[in-house]
C-alpha cells in the first residue's frame, strides 16, 4: 500500500502557537539578574520598575507595606534604645522611664504609642547616636520613618510610593517580575543579598542576558549586619570579583550601579576623613564626584583583571529611591547598552 499524501490542515490552536513562537523570536524576553550584597538596593530598584512599568502597587500590597513600615519604624527606635543601653548612655535622664519601657516592650506601632516614640527619638542621646549610626546596625531610612511618624502610626495609614520605596523587608529566595518597557518584554530577577541566600543564586544563572550589580557606595564606613566585623565595601568588592570571575556567568553583559549616591554625597561631605580611612590610596580632592570616579575605577580594575580589557563594564551612578533618576538610568541603559550589546536579544 502506498503512503497517504493527504494534507492535514493545521488547527486554529496550532496556528496560534506558531504565531506566538514567531512573535517570541521577533520580540524575545530580556532577562535581567540583579545581584549585590544585602542592603545594596536591589529590591528598591525592583519596586521602581513596578512603579514605572506595572502601574504601581495594588491595595493589597499597600496594606502589606503599611504593616512593614509600622514594624520598621518601631524596630528602628528599639534598636537605638538598645544601642544606648549597651553604651551605658543615661537615656533615662532625658526620657521618662515609663515611656522608654512602653517603646521597648511594644509589639506594634499605634497612634497611642507614637508620642512616646517621638519623645525617645527627639532626645539628645538618641540624636547623638543617630549621627554615629554607621558604627552599629540601624536602618538608613530611620530618620524618614520618624519624620513621618504620626502618619505611619495611624490605623488607616496607606503608604505612598515614596514610603514603599523605603520599606525594609529582607529578600529571601528568588523573586521574578515581568514587565514591558520600550516595546520589549523584560524578566527581572531579584535575589536575597545576604550570605545565607547566595547559594541559591546559581539556579538563576541560566539564560541571563545581563547582570546588574548594585553596590551601595555610602557603606565605606559600615560593617556587615551578618557579623558586624567585615567592612561592607570589602564584601561588595569581593563578591563582585567572585561573580565576574565565574564561568557560570561568562559571555554575559555586566552593568554596575553605584547606588545610594544621595547618602554617599552627604556622608562624604560631612566626614571626608572616614572616606580616606577606608580608601587609603585615594589621593583625589575633597570632591564627591571625583571620589565616585575613584570607586568606579576600583570596580573596573577588578573587572578587567577577571574578564580582560576587551569586555566592557557599563557603569551608572544611581539613587534607587529617586524614581526620576531610575527612569532616566533605565532608559539610558536600554539605549546605550542593550541596543548595542545584548546579543541574544537584539534590542533595536
Amino acid at each position: 500500500m502506498g503512503c497517504d499524501h493527504s494534507v492535514i490542515k493545521p488547527s486554529k490552536e496550532s496556528k496560534a502557537i506558531d504565531n506566538d513562537l514567531k512573535n517570541e523570536k521577533k520580540n524575545p524576553e530580556i532577562k535581567l539578574l540583579l545581584l549585590g550584597t544585602g542592603d545594596s538596593g536591589k529590591s528598591t530598584f525592583t519596586k521602581q520598575m513596578k512603579i514605572l512599568h506595572k502601574h504601581g502597587f495594588t491595595k493589597t500590597e499597600q496594606k502589606q507595606y503599611s504593616d512593614v513600615l509600622k514594624e520598621n519604624t518601631l524596630s528602628s527606635v528599639q534598636s537605638l534604645i538598645r544601642e544606648a543601653d549597651q553604651r551605658a548612655m543615661p537615656l533615662k535622664k532625658q526620657v521618662d522611664e515609663a515611656n522608654i519601657r512602653l517603646v521597648t516592650e511594644a509589639m506594634a506601632l499605634t497612634t497611642e504609642l507614637a508620642e512616646a516614640v517621638k519623645l525617645v527619638w527627639n532626645s539628645k542621646i538618641i540624636q547623638k547616636l543617630w549621627k554615629d549610626r554607621s558604627s552599629f546596625q540601624v536602618p538608613q531610612a530611620t530618620e524618614y520613618y520618624l519624620q513621618n511618624l504620626e502618619r505611619i502610626a495611624k490605623d488607616d495609614f496607606v503608604p505612598t510610593d515614596e514610603d514603599i520605596l523605603r520599606a525594609k523587608l529582607k529578600t529571601t529566595g528568588v523573586w521574578e517580575m515581568k514587565f514591558d518597557a520600550f516595546g520589549k518584554h523584560f524578566l527581572l530577577v531579584d535575589v536575597g543579598g545576604q550570605r545565607s541566600e547566595r547559594r541559591k543564586w546559581v539556579h538563576c544563572f541560566d539564560n541571563i542576558d545581563a547582570i546588574i550589580y548594585l553596590a551601595a557606595i555610602d557603606e565605606f564606613d559600615m560593617r556587615l549586619q551578618e557579623n558586624n566585623l567585615t567592612h561592607r565595601m570589602d564584601e561588595s568588592f569581593e563578591l563582585f570579583t567572585e561573580l565576574v570571575s565565574s564561568n557560570f556567568l561568562s559571555n554575559r553583559r555586566w552593568i554596575l550601579f553605584l547606588n545610594k549616591v544621595d547618602l554617599f554625597k552627604e556622608k562624604f561631605e560631612n566626614d571626608f576623613r572616614a572616606f580616606k580611612k577606608y580608601y587609603s590610596e585615594y589621593t583625589g580632592e575633597k570632591d564627591w564626584k571625583v571620589a565616585i570616579k575613584y570607586i568606579e575605577s576600583e570596580f573596573k580594575k577588578r573587572f578587567a583583571q577577571a574578564r580582560g580589557d576587551d569586555q566592557i563594564l557599563y557603569v551608572y551612578v544611581t539613587c534607587a529611591i529617586d524614581t526620576t533618576n531610575v527612569e532616566k538610568v533605565f532608559a539610558t541603559l536600554k539605549h546605550s547598552v542593550m541596543m548595542q550589546s545584548l546579543e541574544k536579544s537584539f534590542i533595536v
